[in-house]
């Protein structure tokens, strides 16, 4: 038994070392950990999952690649359900593992969780929000080609917030 996790461990620390190269070759990995909850391996999984970011026309179309939507089914204007969205599982795993992640640091992410929190969300549509927010960062910085910035974020949101109230 002792053996088999020496082997394992072996091979883990070699799939680490070969993200890390991955991360100092590529651009794109490097801009994406700037994201919180964003790091050497979920960066990768993410750059190999997605390959581009320009496949997605808005962040809506990534959110139903990545199943963290759901579509309703409609007939004659009336609702009967929802069916989940078709595409990559994997994904879906990643952005939600990354909440946790991203929940640890005081970021806009850990603010906007518990902001959901406080206006009555359950723990489990709180996390979907941020997962969700964590998609629609990934793909504006990839697309963007810059850096993550939590200041630029929380502008952009109080502005939207603002722009909201006034109406």
């Amino acid at each position: 038994m002792c053996e088999r996790q020496d082997i394992y461990e072996e091979q883990r620390l070699g799939y680490h070392e070969r993200f890390e190269s991955n991360a100092k070759r590529f651009k794109d990995i490097k801009l994406l950990m700037s994201i919180p909850g964003i790091g050497v391996v979920r960066a990768n999984q993410i750059v190999a999952i997605m390959v581009t970011p320009h496949r997605f026309h808005d962040k809506y179309h990534l959110f139903s690649y990545a199943k963290l939507t759901r579509h309703a089914r409609e007939s004659d204007g009336k609702q009967y359900g929802k069916k989940p969205a078709k595409g990559q599982p994997m994904l879906k795993a990643v952005f939600k593992s990354t909440v946790t992640s991203a929940m640890k640091s005081n970021t806009s992410f850990r603010r906007k969780y518990d902001e959901k929190r406080n206006n009555g969300a359950d723990d489990r549509t709180a996390r979907h929000e941020v997962s969700k927010a964590i998609a629609a960062t990934v793909l504006a910085v990839w697309k963007s080609g810059k850096k993550y910035d939590d200041k630029h974020r929380e502008v952009t949101r109080k502005r939207h917030l603002k722009s909201h109230s006034d109406t």
